[in-house]
């Protein structure tokens, strides 16, 4: 599950660097409740143009342990619990948010 959109040139440049070298990133960082992307919107966006019936992938505990939640935006905060929310109701921050 999303919580951020993409930038389609990103995703069209991974894809074709994938299509070309294979996958030569770390895993998708993913949250163990829900499932939603935490880190690599982009390259499971990628993956899934390419046809990857598998993605490789961490799952976190979310809630435990040294999770740090940012925004690159300047004035935009965020917290785990509006990740989670967005996440849930299908909305999506704008690309690199978080």
């Amino acid at each position: 599950m999303r919580h951020e959109s993409i930038v389609e040139a990103r995703a069209r440049s991974l894809e074709a660097s994938m299509l070309e070298h294979g996958y030569r990133g770390p895993p998708v960082l993913v949250e163990s409740s829900h499932y939603i992307i935490l880190d690599g919107h982009h390259r499971y966006e990628a993956l899934g143009r390419l046809g990857a019936r598998l993605v490789p992938v961490a799952i976190i505990d979310y809630w435990e342990g040294p999770v740090r939640v940012s925004s690159w935006r300047p004035g935009v905060r965020v917290t785990r619990e509006i990740i989670v929310d967005m996440a849930v109701r299908g909305m999506l921050f704008p690309p690199k948010t978080t």
